[in-house]
């Protein structure tokens, strides 16, 4: 059918609509009519329709397609017998047509039709710029061919065949879903309010966190990305982030109207990434300093080096797989990003880099523990003694987080290959019965709880004294700089009376005593010890320095008897 001609049909059907019935027939091919939920009625000048051996002749055309899946019969049945219902001209939507050109189920058909002597009035039905949007209403969508299929639990459970599935529950219950979008609220609120606990630490104490352990500050960036993305989906909603149109949204076919999608998939997978290669770098640091013996100064010579593969690895990774554009939403969890239905780009794009930089790590922080342990070994009783505890110290953290990053992986590493592996048993087009498994939602829970969680394992880095004592500096003095200004406010009007009884004295020395005296610059920050004025235009700044400097220790004396004693 001539493409030129479809779109005549569709502009004559928008004009004039149906009239009394008179351009609509009853289907009489049986191939089409038998299909599930098709429309019953169709244009009479659909060649596909006439009487006699026309039908046979069409068929013979499309029937390696007609046989490589059900949504391609539907599709080229719904093009050539358009929908003439209820005053209304329907041809196959923009996106339909768009699905089944990429479906893999069909890509050998289509090739082996389109090198044929008559491919390019076969194809013409697949010109999918002619077709309307599914926004518009006036199209056909896919179709929702449903199956009841009983499930170990002696419950009903609809399961929709299709090769990309709508917004409907396709793969996952309206339960599953509900409880995934909980359960991410509830797991990624605290993990962010811990993660940015632990930046505040590192810095508010960036001296203690030089290389070799700088990393951690990045390491903790990383994952705050991840959660980001993953609060952002959880703010806008389920639907937003993935249905597009009625439809789960595919990478193929991004847009400026999927940039919640795009902006879900840029910071879920660069966060991640990001985060699994500076943990890649940190163990390169700790394998520098404990088992070659570096300083802290030549391992900090490669910081840009660090910089430069901890930040464009990940941002190569993720503009390679924007660039395919074989990423998706995940049904379950409604998360833009690699998904297991692109078979080989969800090994090489995803679990492929998650494994070598899991095995990487590992390794690392293994040779990291034996120069601990070396050198440990090769000290004399007496600074092992002075070091003992240090050493220990080292080894039990190490040690830990071997322990629980490893773990937290080997549970992600074994649930993706179990949804992989999968996959296809309950996405078979032929799915009948009992031999029909849906999509199993404690694994994918359990897969995102691993991702959130795998951020925590950082804390485990500033799980020692000198953070709780640099927490306890820092919250008194901020309390007591509260404390002062209150107190300088108060004793201003002492000040103020206290200038008119120095009156003309040239030459005013205040020294307290237990302090070194200190110039008159010292400033309120400084926490001023003693005052040497010889000109009576700093009398005010001198009186209101001792005044700061009384608030700070907390002496409650009047400033009257500091200048009386002088």
């Amino acid at each position: 059918m001539n493409s030129y001609f479809c779109v005549i049909l569709i502009l004559i059907a928008k004009v004039t609509g149906n009239g009394n019935g008179q351009l609509c027939e009853q289907i009489r091919v049986p191939y089409c009519a038998n299909l599930t939920n098709f429309h019953r009625e169709t244009i009479q000048e659909a060649e596909f329709n006439a009487p006699g051996n026309q039908q046979q002749i069409i068929l013979s055309k499309y029937e390696s397609l007609f046989n490589c899946s059900d949504e391609m019969k539907y599709f080229i049945c719904s093009a050539l017998l358009p929908s003439c219902e209820n005053s209304q001209l329907k041809y196959p939507c923009n996106s339909f047509c768009r699905r089944i050109l990429t479906s893999e189920s069909c890509q050998n058909e289509l090739r082996e039709i389109m090198t044929s002597p008559e491919g390019n009035e076969i194809t013409n039905i697949f010109n999918c710029d002619v077709l309307y949007q599914e926004s518009s209403n006036q199209c056909i969508r896919q179709p929702m061919e449903a199956q009841t299929i009983n499930i170990h639990t002696n419950n009903t459970q609809t399961h929709t065949n299709n090769s990309s599935p709508f917004c409907e529950d396709t793969h996952y219950t309206i339960a599953a879903k509900h409880f995934a979008s909980t359960w991410l609220v509830i797991t990624t609120i605290p993990t962010i309010l811990i993660l940015l606990f632990t930046l505040l630490t590192i810095l508010i104490n960036l001296k203690a966190y030089e290389y070799p352990l700088q990393p951690i500050l990045y390491i903790v960036l990383s994952h705050v990305v991840y959660c980001i993305g993953v609060l952002f989906r959880s703010a806008i909603g389920y639907y937003v982030s993935s249905c597009q149109n009625g439809e789960i949204i595919r990478g193929e076919f991004w847009t400026l109207e999927h940039a919640p999608c795009i902006i879900i998939f840029i910071t879920t997978y660069f966060g991640m990434m990001s985060y699994l290669v500076w943990t890649c770098i940190l163990t390169i640091c700790l394998v520098f300093s404990k088992l070659f013996q570096w300083s802290d100064a030549d391992v900090a010579k490669f910081r840009v080096v660090f910089h430069s593969l901890g930040w464009s690895i990940p941002t190569a990774q993720t503009l390679i797989l924007m660039s395919i554009r074989e990423s998706r939403t995940d049904e379950l969890t409604g998360i833009c990003s690699v998904h297991v239905q692109s078979r080989t780009t969800y090994i090489a794009g995803f679990i492929l880099p998650i494994v070598v930089y899991t095995i990487a790590t590992n390794v690392g922080i293994v040779l990291s523990l034996f120069g601990i342990i070396r050198t440990y070994t090769r000290m004399g009783f007496y600074q092992k003694h002075l070091e003992k505890h240090t050493l220990i110290r080292s080894i039990i953290r190490i040690s830990i987080f071997l322990f629980a990053y490893t773990s937290i992986f080997a549970v992600f590493i074994i649930t993706t290959t179990y949804d992989y592996i999968a996959y296809p048993s309950y996405t078979e087009v032929s799915c009948k019965g009992v031999n029909c498994r849906m999509a199993s939602p404690a694994v994918g829970i359990v897969t995102i709880t691993c991702i959130l969680t795998s951020g925590l394992v950082s804390t485990i880095w500033i799980a020692r004294t000198s953070t709780y004592t640099k927490w306890k500096r820092t919250l008194l003095k901020l309390t007591r700089r509260k404390r002062n200004k209150k107190c300088i406010q108060t004793r201003l009007k002492e000040v103020d009376d206290l200038m008119h009884n120095i009156g003309e004295i040239t030459n005013l020395e205040v020294k307290v005593p237990g302090f070194v005296d200190v110039t008159h610059t010292s400033s309120y920050d400084e926490y001023t010890y003693s005052i040497n004025s010889t000109t009576t235009t700093n009398k005010s700044e001198d009186a209101k320095n001792v005044t700061a400097y009384y608030c700070e220790v907390g002496n409650p004396a009047s400033i009257f008897n500091l200048f009386n004693n002088t």
